[in-house]
């Protein structure tokens, strides 16, 4: 972009965001309508974690995000400000401070949903292993050499296993 595009960017979102704080129109219709960031369009704006969730913690966010949004109250919205993408791309944007929680110990009753969703996961992984451990010597297996030294290979080789 060039400062002439950015310029004009700005002031475009500028009247968005006054339409934003009239109330006029809400955060998520405006990235719908407005976004030419596909992954925004289909999140109403929300940044996700890793995990899916629109839970983030400040490590998970750009350096010029935790800039902007550092002296924001919960329910404001930022004046326009032009950033540098992960590929380089220079774009600007507006940013919705929805909820904003202290940092805190883990706990069930503020993190139910993340320690739930990590026990969920960890239980699968139990339920893969002991099944592929149950049906592995059932099956003929050929593994490349490129990885004969990985920790479960290791343990599966055997009369079925071969490493070629």
């Amino acid at each position: 972009m060039t400062e002439a595009e950015i310029k004009e960017s700005m002031d475009k979102l500028d009247s968005v965001r006054a339409k934003l704080v009239a109330g006029s129109m809400g955060f998520g219709e405006v990235v719908n309508k407005f976004s030419e960031d596909d992954g925004s369009k289909y999140s109403g704006g929300r940044i996700q974690g890793p995990d899916g969730s629109s839970f983030v913690t400040i490590d998970q966010l750009d350096k010029d995000m935790v800039l902007a949004i550092q002296n924001m109250k919960v329910g404001e919205y930022s004046k326009p400000v032009a950033f540098t993408d992960e590929r380089g791309k220079k774009a600007v944007r507006l940013i919705y401070l929805q909820t904003r929680t202290e940092p805190h110990r883990e706990n069930l009753k503020d993190d139910y949903s993340k320690v739930s969703q990590r026990v969920l996961e960890e239980k699968k992984n139990q339920v893969l292993d002991k099944w592929f451990k149950s049906h592995i010597p059932n099956y003929y297996i050929v593994i490349d050499k490129d990885y004969q030294n990985c920790e479960g290979v290791k343990d599966m080789v055997g009369k079925n296993v071969a490493i070629k």
